[in-house]
């Protein structure tokens, strides 16, 4: 049976931490830790303004949704309800919390990370280059929520949410009262669905948002029934684990490729890539432009890599 937790029923979990550059809380939605290492984990990060949490990684593959605020992840701007996915052992960062609101967002993976908190760079870097089988690779998703349609129900595929091992994301819209059941797994290893706005209705109860679903891998789509004021959600498939011993770094999948005249340079921590070719014009440098004429000082958007972190790719 599915596992439903709703904020409202366990927001007394809620715990503040202080720290040199301000504070968070942590609300703990779904954790089976004590009780058996490897079942699924989900919570809830408020973290007010200004705060930096600089660039890791973890252990294990993990969602993560800007549930309120704002921010920057490396040089990406957070927003809600933005969707993060990083596979394990993939830094990224630093993340950075707005002036104002801070940023808030929900940490969701299919299996407990067994070293538990993020594992900072460059304290960690050595764990990183000695795991030949590493295949890092993330991806950001913006939903778009539609209209419901004539039968009260809009579900659209997250663009960029996807990969060959049942990576998917789909945004959901629902009108009071109506019903469908979620998308298969194709495989994969969990789905959740995050109730964003509105509520559902489980077992005949209603969960408010925000509230969080996981079903797992055996169980089978699950049917969802919006509450009185509608529902307004994600559903975000877990990809099967990757065996990192069977792995090699060439295999990385979801890297960008270049045209057989355009070198390819590849950051060793994250595997983003620049493409000579198309260049980077949302930071200012233009198509064409070659690696060596980049600026000295440019560093990696995902991960805050330097340049002499990147590598030149076989073409």
């Amino acid at each position: 049976m599915p596992e439903v937790v709703a904020f409202d029923e366990i927001k007394e979990r809620r715990t503040r931490r202080d720290m040199p550059d301000g504070h968070f809380y942590n609300t703990p939605f779904i954790d089976h830790s004590q009780e058996y290492p490897h079942g699924p984990n989900a919570f809830m990060i408020e973290s007010s303004e200004n705060r930096i949490l600089d660039t890791h990684f973890h252990d294990v593959d993990q969602f993560q949704i800007v549930v309120g605020g704002g921010g920057t992840l490396g040089r990406h701007v957070l927003a809600p309800h933005a969707v993060h996915f990083s596979r394990g052992f993939t830094p990224y960062g630093p993340l950075v919390s707005g002036a104002g609101a801070g940023v808030s967002y929900v940490t969701l993976r299919a299996r407990q990370c067994p070293t538990g908190g993020a594992q900072r760079l460059p304290a960690f870097r050595e764990k990183l280059e000695k795991m030949t089988g590493r295949q890092p690779w993330q991806v950001t998703g913006v939903p778009q929520f539609l209209q419901p349609s004539v039968d009260g129900i809009a579900m659209n595929v997250i663009d960029g949410l996807t990969d060959d091992r049942g990576l998917a994301g789909y945004a959901l819209s629902m009108q009071a009262g109506t019903r469908t059941v979620s998308p298969g797994m194709h495989g994969g290893d969990g789905q959740y669905l995050v109730v964003l706005k509105g509520s559902l209705i489980h077992a005949g109860e209603e969960k408010k948002g925000i509230a969080i679903i996981f079903t797992k891998p055996q169980e089978g789509p699950m049917p969802i029934i919006a509450g009185p004021q509608g529902l307004q959600g994600l559903i975000l498939n877990f990809p099967r684990p990757i065996d990192q011993a069977s792995l090699t770094k060439s295999s990385s999948q979801g890297s960008p490729t270049a045209a057989p005249h355009d070198q390819l340079w590849q950051c060793e921590l994250c595997a983003f890539a620049y493409d000579e070719a198309t260049g980077l014009p949302e930071e200012g440098i233009p198509p064409g432009t070659p690696w060596e004429a980049v600026p000295h000082d440019w560093v990696c958007p995902d991960c805050s890599a330097t340049k002499a972190d990147f590598s030149a790719v076989e073409l």
